[in-house]
């Protein structure tokens, strides 16, 4: 697989999770809401929220963009993608999801030569179950998930796909929280074979100011290729208000199958 490939894969990887529920309930803590009270999205970083979105309630979390660059063997390879995930809440503890980024680039530059491609990514359908929610022991969630072959040639795998993540939250104090992350993947190779491949994150978060959250977090992800994806990184999400998050985060490849830097930047608001 070239660098082109790669990176077209990590922007097919439509179930990208994204840290939420650890950096609200650090903040949280630091300005007496309840986790509840304010939002909870899956962004940014490596780890999906245990928080469903409440029934009636329809929740936006747009990347502006997500960048990623790698520079390996003398050839500079850029992906960009605008993943948009779309959350309402149908009970207390269940949520519908639809994800998918209108619009993917990726561009290669070889000494005096370079090349690109754009299209639009996989749209991504799936559900969020809350299984346990606790205020000192775990916090639980399930995330199953399918894609289906929408995409442009290049940004597709051209089959359906199949996801399965559990995330799970634990509170340290009152103003920080530790997050775990599994999930496995099922999607169809370039081969027509298909291929199973996971992902396993730890992330490590708390309060830094009023309505502002930090964390830190690494992850590999295994997969049948000749190297595992593993990365490590962090960033912070700012709450605007109850009902709008900001964000920006930075990953760090740490293994030849994972690109150099991954940048992600992006919005979070809900709507009743």
């Amino acid at each position: 697989m070239d660098k082109r490939d790669s990176m077209r894969s990590e922007l097919r990887r439509a179930s990208v999770p994204y840290c939420g529920l650890a950096l609200v309930t650090a903040m949280s803590g630091a300005t007496g809401l309840h986790a509840q009270d304010t939002i909870a999205a899956d962004r940014p970083g490596l780890d999906f929220s245990t928080g469903t979105v409440a029934p009636g309630m329809v929740q936006f979390e747009v990347s502006l963009p997500a960048v990623s660059f790698d520079g390996a063997g003398g050839t500079d390879t850029w992906g960009v993608g605008f993943p948009t995930l779309v959350r309402v809440g149908i009970a207390e503890d269940v949520e519908l999801r639809a994800q998918v980024s209108p619009f993917n680039s990726v561009s290669t530059d070889v000494v005096a030569m370079s090349d690109s491609e754009t299209g639009v990514g996989d749209l991504e359908l799936g559900a969020k179950v809350r299984v346990r929610e606790s205020t000192e022991g775990p916090s639980i969630a399930v995330i199953p998930s399918i894609t289906l072959p929408t995409g442009s040639a290049g940004f597709t795998t051209d089959g359906v796909g199949y996801f399965l993540n559990t995330a799970a939250s634990v509170p340290l104090g009152e103003s920080s929280a530790l997050a775990f992350v599994g999930g496995v993947f099922h999607t169809k190779s370039s081969d027509d074979e298909y291929d199973t491949s996971g992902l396993l994150a730890l992330v490590a978060s708390r309060s830094l100011a009023d309505r502002l959250g930090g964390f830190v977090e690494v992850g590999v992800f295994p997969s049948p290729g000749p190297s595992d994806p593993v990365v490590a990184g962090g960033g912070v999400a700012l709450l605007l208000s109850d009902n709008v998050q900001i964000d920006v985060s930075v990953d760090h490849g740490l293994s030849d199958g994972a690109p150099d830097w991954q940048f992600g930047s992006g919005l979070a608001f809900r709507l009743r």
